[in-house]
């Protein structure tokens, strides 16, 4: 390619982008035609979004109603509780023997609060009750629960308790 060429070639203008529009954002967003046939779905309006009511097995039960509402927001508090005291420790699911990145000491306190509220619901539910909600809020959609009346009567003094 000659000099004048490329010259001229560097002088085309360069593309103008679109703005986007908040409507196409939205349709951008929607889950797969695969997605969708493997969730529980709340279709809003075009502003609103695409909720999976059935991400896990709690919101399974509850959207199938073979658990309460008390039962759900139960359930999510504890999620609530438990996620916090492990954002609070700093836990990873998988580190690399790669991975280079050192822990070490936090001469900080963290978040007394997560930990608090973390003592308090194990006290309050006891060692069995807790460590069963622990192994049965974690399951994710399309696992089975082991048995649903002892996972509501858990959930019933889990609101007992709070």
């Amino acid at each position: 390619m000659t000099k004048r060429r490329r010259h001229k070639a560097g002088k085309k203008a360069a593309p103008v982008a679109k703005p986007v529009n908040p409507v196409d954002v939205q349709e951008i967003e929607r889950p797969t035609p695969e997605r969708m046939r493997r969730g529980i779905w709340a279709i809003g309006t075009r502003k609103a979004p695409v909720i999976d009511l059935a991400s896990d097995m709690i919101g399974e039960l509850f959207a199938t109603e073979q658990i309460t509402s008390s039962h759900h927001e139960g359930a999510r508090l504890f999620q609530e509780i438990v996620a916090a005291y492990q954002a609070d420790l700093g836990l990873r699911s998988y580190r690399s023997c790669l991975d280079d990145s050192t822990g070490g000491h936090d001469a900080g306190d963290g978040n007394p609060r997560a930990v608090q509220r973390y003592d308090d619901l194990k006290r309050r539910l006891g060692p069995v009750r807790f460590v069963y909600l622990r192994s049965e809020l974690d399951k994710p959609a399309g696992a089975i629960c082991r048995d649903l009346d002892v996972l509501k009567k858990s959930l019933d003094r889990l609101a007992e308790a709070f």
